[in-house]
């Protein structure tokens, strides 16, 4: 930044149970204590990880919110903005075996994709009136806020991006700053490193992205014989029957890169692609030329905010492309983002779901973690949508199969190498949760051994890194004097780092009277158990997402108002209802959960509006499996036994889901 710290000292501060999780103040930063204090035997990499992004925010923070301000809260975007790209950015720099320029793509990039791409969507900047409107924007816009900066950072280079950093800070050092006047000094500085084509203006540029909602899906068409490429825009919507009557678009930077000459390091824009236009036709130059038979991939590195869409046979060819294995041509990033993508637009009806499953089945030659973390999402839904009596026969087998050789690979239950690197670090856990929840007999068998020796020995056996998932999966077969040592053992540590490898897996305990048990510890005012919010969460959460959702329904449902004061609603409730609608399968399940619904209205835990938005969704996910359950199934059934899927056999899974379908339309009338 070139500017120094103007204060004779920081204080860092540790809080414990500090519910904002940590606070920026001129000359002091505030830590729940999770985030600060580091504990060299139980501290594991990923919580190394948060710790030093968290603090790394707050650092920022000394120049973007107190050094530089705002003159009120709609522009607090700004500050968040260059705070959230920066606790990733310089992160990197001084922790580079982490990957945090990945993770900040899949584990953050990934999901604001997904929460901006509904119609009721705001603007980043949008005026705020409200307190109760600070959240709403702290939970939802400050993370696309930031994309769109590193979206910036690459389209204009980083030497230029830097420079309209410090020109903020040192044009505006104790002062406050609004957008127009960061839009201002944005043009200035690019356009005075000629960074941008001449008919293009800076300013407009950011507009787009900041005073609309929502964000871009490019189409990709490619004609073959006159092997151009056709570009086109439109608004992306996750939803089904969503459509905007506005004409939404952006200026986009557009990098891309092909077969023939693959350049995965250069995020230069080769074109602009401007709001209004109807198409863009690109044509192959002497810096990027392209075939018939060669792909075409954009968007590298993905360091726009955005989604692309290419034609059958792009996509084919990009598949191809992934299951020639290592050495892998396209960058983590890329395949991370067309895992990312292609699902997402499968969940939309934009592809078929067989586009997205020829992508992701490469994934039994992927080692890096960040790839993983991709795919693991949309395979724990894919889990999730699959469950009943068909599964074990395909989508646990197709589940069990793709993780198998990773299993083996990674010493999962023999040995870990301490001199492993982080990326099998963080991979170990992601296969061994993905494999126990299919069923791998391996997988549980190990899990419940170490467990239950840990317990007998008194002994840490479990990895410390994959610990939530081992003792997860092993309570799940565990008998009740393991389950007792653990449970006892949670109460007897008074590190929340620690503590946390328990409070992410008790509630796997398969007994549902136990784990009724352990929620009431959470809410009653009697209870003799102290926990953190985010404990409580996590036990909660890992109830219902561990076949326990009948119990978190009750538990809700009979216990609202000790919920309400224990719990302080500090969880962003909405979401976690909708999380729930993708466990609930039985009749009577859904009838408890839409009266769980009705009594959180009641009591004005949630509206009209958001019980509406919970329905949909619950009801979006059993049209997604009537209409996509048959097809998937033939697909995994081919994938074992190619050309086995006849007409015939294809309409028996047809008819068998279809019966699946109606079961569900039944229990939904009922309801």
């Amino acid at each position: 930044m070139d500017y120094e710290y103007t204060l004779p000292k920081l204080d860092y501060l540790s809080i414990l149970d500090f519910i904002p999780g940590a606070m920026e103040n001129w000359g002091t930063f505030l830590f729940d204590s999770q985030y600060m204090l580091y504990k060299n035997d139980s501290t594991t990499e990923r919580q190394k990880m948060t710790m030093a992004r968290i603090m790394t925010h707050e650092l920022v923070h000394n120049y973007f919110g107190s050094l530089v301000g705002v003159k009120w809260w709609s522009d607090m975007w700004m500050m968040e903005a260059f705070a959230n790209f920066g606790e990733f950015y310089f992160t990197d720099v001084f922790l580079p075996g982490y990957h945090f320029k990945e993770v900040y793509v899949t584990e953050v990039m990934h999901r604001s994709l997904i929460d901006h791409g509904f119609i009721g969507t705001r603007p980043i900047a949008s005026y705020i009136e409200e307190p109760r409107e600070v959240r709403r924007i702290l939970e939802g816009y400050l993370s696309k806020a930031a994309l769109t900066m590193r979206m910036l950072f690459y389209a204009f280079g980083e030497d230029v991006f830097q420079k309209c950093v410090r020109h903020i800070v040192h044009s505006m050092a104790l002062s406050t700053i609004t957008p127009e006047e960061m839009y201002e000094i944005f043009e200035r500085v690019i356009e005075e490193n000629e960074e941008i084509p001449d008919d293009v203006k800076v300013s407009e540029i950011l507009r787009t992205w900041f005073e609309q909602p929502g964000y871009p899906l490019l189409n990709i068409r490619r004609d073959y014989e006159a092997n151009t490429v056709v570009v086109t825009q439109q608004r992306f919507l996750s939803a089904r029957n969503e459509s905007v009557t506005t004409n939404s678009s952006w200026f986009i930077p557009l990098s891309l890169s092909t077969s023939r000459e693959p350049n995965m390091e250069d995020t230069t824009p080769y074109a602009w692609m401007k709001p209004g236009v109807g198409e863009l036709t690109l044509k192959p130059n002497l810096v990027v030329s392209w075939g018939e038979d060669d792909w075409v991939l954009f968007n590298i590195q993905q360091t726009g905010y955005f989604r692309i869409n290419y034609d059958t046979q792009n996509w084919i060819l990009l598949a191809k492309e992934l299951h020639q294995g290592y050495p892998f041509r396209i960058p983590p990033l890329n395949r991370a983002q067309l895992i990312d993508d292609s699902f997402n637009l499968a969940y939309s009806d934009v592809i078929d779901f067989t586009v997205a499953l020829d992508i992701i089945k490469y994934v039994i030659k992927e080692d890096q973690y960040t790839v993983w973390t991709a795919a693991n999402r949309h395979l724990l839904s894919l889990n999730r949508r699959l469950d009943g009596p068909s599964y074990e026969k395909y989508f646990g087998r197709f589940l069990q199969h793709i993780t198998e050789e990773h299993l083996d690979k990674l010493d999962v239950f023999e040995n870990i190498n301490p001199n492993e690197t982080i990326s099998a670090t963080f991979l170990r856990p992601i296969v061994v949760d993905l494999a126990c929840r299919a069923g791998s007999g391996k997988c549980l068998t190990a899990t419940r051994v170490l467990v239950m020796a840990e317990s007998m020995t008194g002994h840490r056996l479990v990895p410390r890194e994959v610990s939530s998932a081992y003792y997860c999966h092993g309570l799940k077969n565990a008998n009740l004097e393991t389950f007792k040592y653990f449970w006892n053992k949670l109460h007897n540590l008074t590190h929340e780092q620690e503590r946390s490898h328990f409070s992410n897996s008790l509630t796997c305990y398969h007994d549902e009277e136990v784990v009724m048990e352990i929620l009431l510890t959470t809410s009653s005012p009697l209870s003799n158990y102290t926990y953190s919010n985010k404990e409580r969460l996590d036990l909660f959460a890992t109830a219902f997402r561990n076949g326990h959702i009948r119990s978190a329904i009750n538990f809700f449902q009979e216990h609202h108002e000790d919920i309400a004061v224990a719990y302080g609603f500090s969880m962003s409730l909405d979401g976690l209802l909708r999380e729930m609608t993708s466990y609930l399968h039985l009749a009577d399940d859904i009838k408890a959960f839409l009266a769980m619904l009705d009594t959180l209205i009641m009591h004005n835990y949630i509206s009209d509006e958001q019980k509406s938005r919970i329905i949909d969704e619950m009801e979006h996910n059993f049209e997604w499996v009537e209409e996509n359950k048959a097809e998937i199934e033939s697909w995994i059934q081919n994938y074992f036994e190619p050309g086995s899927v006849n007409a015939a056999d294809n309409e028996e899974l047809i008819n068998t889901n279809q019966q699946e379908g109606d079961k569900k339309q039944r229990y939904q009338a009922d309801c």
